[in-house]
């Protein structure tokens, strides 16, 4: 008996293991938003394994998720809004990002419960080649810092 490779699910899945041994199998075309997993996975190869946490590779898959499913991120350069990223990118931008921070709501973004995570978030977005990611990373973290006193800024960025 032969196996149709047209109606194999498995074959549009990948399995991506983290560096703390997490495993996670998403759909290959999740992977394309990803510059890094894309060419990782350009040989045909169905697993990979990435040097991120997987608690920050699970928000990386997930904003990826986001982008495959017709997710379409709006930062606007520069920053139009003082108190953060609000009015300066799209709701669903915004509130993904204040889940990862743990913030309570778009003024509160240098109260940050959480800055560690949203610091992890940019540096494994830079890594795994995930530009929209990197970008709203970025901004978020320039809506901490925007409009604070000289004196305030460094405690601001401290994980």
């Amino acid at each position: 008996m032969s196996l149709s490779l047209d109606n194999n699910e498995f074959l549009d899945n990948v399995t991506i293991t983290s560096k703390d041994g997490q495993v996670f199998d998403v759909p290959r075309s999740v992977c394309k938003w990803s510059a890094m997993l894309e060419a990782a996975l350009q040989s045909g190869d169905t697993a990979v394994a990435v040097n991120v946490e997987g608690k920050v590779l699970a928000n990386c898959l997930e904003w990826m998720t986001l982008l495959d499913g017709g997710h379409k991120p709006r930062i606007d350069k520069p920053l139009t809004s003082i108190r953060g990223i609000e009015g300066s990118a799209d709701d669903v931008t915004i509130k993904f990002l204040l889940r990862v921070a743990d913030c309570a709501d778009e003024t509160s973004t240098k109260d940050s419960k959480n800055k560690q995570e949203v610091y992890d978030l940019v540096n494994s977005a830079n890594y795994l080649m995930i530009d929209t990611l990197f970008a709203a990373c970025c901004a978020f973290i320039a809506s901490m810092v925007k409009a604070a006193p000289r004196d305030q800024v460094e405690s601001i960025l401290k994980p």
